[in-house]
């Protein structure tokens, strides 16, 4: 076995299974040592480029054993129950996961892609665990450092906020981060199965939910502009399809889980003002010949812009202007609650 493979770091005064796991996941050194990896003279033949530190390779085992085993999952997150030991493991976790989703497409190595896909799956595990929500959505850990390497920076977190928040954080990062020509596609639908499964809807969370339109809507822009080059890349219908979805749950449920009637206004806008995106999509399912009965998600968004568009439109304003575009939103879905289209059915997390 590589030297390198067997030297576990453990923190000094560590102890117990998530202080130990917690100790192995130090995104400083994974990172620079994969930067360090990805950029080896290409003669080197791959069986004697450097392997991957044990941090990182940690991760594949904790996988494994988190998937199948909810007894471990439960003891994963038991060190919250004690603030005062050492850094909780989840904290910890969130911490790389941040700096493996907002560098893996920059070191150009598919290790480090592998990685953060891997990473994706983990919080997937995590928040489809019905006995975990309550403790993601009521929690915090006080360890949590999440990655500011590049911008657009994450917007500072509020003190003591719940887990969840933590993990939309990580998504967005991915989100914003890792759009080129070699988009990875699944990976880009694993992080919109994360935002919507439990997550969005658990909690009325003090939330900068502004933000995390802006990287749905950017993935969505991206898709339209690059198409051209990204016809023949497998499962760019699917994701559309998952990004649709997702806005479709995130309307339909926006009075349950958004904390303050402002922060539904600003969804609404959000998604008129860049109607034009949206309505791109439909070129795309189109194209790729996706079926009309999977296309319902968007209909439904785009029925909802297009009755604030008129809406907007009937006062003489200016969908340009932000100002007046606002207000009329904020009187429309103040006097008759949020639109929701003809027969449409009422809309779950997916």
């Amino acid at each position: 076995m590589p030297s390198a493979y067997a030297q576990l770091y453990i923190a000094p005064g560590s102890s117990g299974i998530t202080a130990t796991l917690g100790s192995l996941l130090r995104p400083d050194i994974i990172l620079s040592r994969m930067r360090s990896n990805s950029s080896l003279p290409k003669a080197i033949p791959p069986d004697q480029e450097a392997q991957p530190i044990p941090q990182t390779v940690s991760l594949l085992p904790v996988y494994e054993f988190m998937a199948g085993n909810a007894n471990f999952r439960r003891a994963l997150l038991s060190d919250l129950d004690d603030p005062t030991k050492a850094p909780s493991w989840i904290g910890s976790f969130l911490n790389l996961a941040s700096w493996l989703l907002t560098n893996a497409s920059s070191t150009s190595s598919a290790r480090t892609m592998s990685y953060a896909s891997l990473t994706l799956e983990m919080i997937l595990v995590l928040v489809e665990d019905e006995d975990l929500i309550g403790a993601l959505s009521s929690r915090s850990a006080h360890n949590i450092h999440l990655c500011q390497q590049r911008q657009p920076k994450l917007r500072a977190a509020q003190p003591n906020r719940p887990l969840l928040c933590d993990i939309l954080d990580c998504c967005n990062l991915w989100l914003r981060h890792n759009l080129h020509r070699r988009i990875a596609v699944h990976s880009y639908s694993k992080c919109i199965w994360i935002c919507p499964d439990r997550v969005v809807f658990a909690v009325r969370a003090k939330y900068h939910w502004e933000e995390l339109w802006h990287s749905v809507i950017g993935l969505f822009s991206f898709l339209a502009t690059k198409f051209d080059t990204l016809m023949t890349t497998g499962g760019i219908g699917q994701l559309v399809l998952d990004g649709l979805s997702f806005l479709e749950a995130a309307i339909a449920s926006a009075e349950t889980y958004l904390p303050t009637p402002s922060a539904v206004h600003e969804l609404v806008y959000e998604i008129v003002r860049n109607s034009s995106v949206l309505e791109k999509q439909q070129d795309i399912l189109s194209f790729l010949q996706m079926s009309p009965h999977d296309q319902g998600a968007l209909r439904y968004v785009v029925d909802v812009t297009s009755h604030y568009e008129e809406k907007i439109s009937a006062t003489g304003a200016n969908l340009k202007d932000a100002s007046d575009a606002m207000r009329i939103i904020v009187r429309e879905v103040e006097r008759d609650g949020l639109y929701r289209p003809a027969n449409a059915a009422e809309q779950q997390p997916r």
